[in-house]
């Protein structure tokens, strides 16, 4: 590994990206796609303590993670009615269905973790937009880049001329 990375505060969430295997007993066992909260940062910097979902603790390599900064805008991003979390491109398309122009989700991506896509339907068919987290920042386009998800779905939509309806999560 390069030179250690920006140590991350206790409370920050991050995304598996590799599974890992736990090694020891200390050791939290990854799996790709994983939420996980920094607990502390151990005396290697190169390792946190983390938390997982389900409440397990351990050690992680700080190269196996990325952190979801950027993702939430000081609010709870659960809260949003078009966010629906970690559900498929089959799942999102059966609650955009039937394909009426306008409607719109986000969920996490489940080909990328630690992204979302962005889920329209238009025309009759449903579109996935990868939205890319990249140096604390998330874009479309590579090209306009936002502080969190609630700035990026409001300025993409306000740009659009059609009417926008989310479909709220039940």
């Amino acid at each position: 590994m390069s030179s250690p990375q920006t140590i991350w505060p206790p409370g920050a969430e991050c995304v598996a990206k590799y599974n890992f295997k736990a090694t020891t007993e200390q050791d939290l066992p990854l799996c790709k796609g994983d939420v996980l909260t920094i607990i502390s940062v151990t005396k290697d910097p190169n390792w946190y303590k983390a938390k997982n979902v389900g409440g397990q603790e351990g050690t992680i390599p700080a190269n196996y993670v990325q952190r979801r900064e950027g993702v939430k805008s000081g609010g709870k991003l659960s809260l949003m009615p078009w966010f629906h979390g970690k559900i498929t491109r089959e799942q999102a398309e059966g609650l955009l269905h039937p394909p009426e122009t306008g409607l719109f989700l986000v969920r996490e991506s489940t080909n990328y973790p630690g992204d979302y896509t962005l889920c329209v339907s238009c025309e009759g068919k449903v579109e996935h937009y990868r939205i890319i987290y990249h140096k604390g920042k998330l874009s479309i386009d590579e090209e306009e880049f936002f502080e969190n998800l609630m700035q990026l779905v409001e300025v993409s939509f306000i740009r659009v001329c059609v009417c926008v309806r989310a479909i709220v999560q039940q």
